[in-house]
């Protein structure tokens, strides 16, 4: 039998982490709208 395990990004790294400190830096809503923008056509 198999199992799903559910991880969160947010359970895995450290609060110091690279990576958070990049999320704060840069916000992807501009991607995120044209990528709707693609899927609509």
């Amino acid at each position: 039998m198999q199992q799903v395990e559910m991880v969160s990004l947010e359970t895995l790294i450290p609060e110091n982490h690279n990576y958070r400190k990049f999320v704060k830096l840069w916000s992807f809503d501009y991607v995120a709208r044209q990528l709707k923008k693609t899927r609509k056509r």
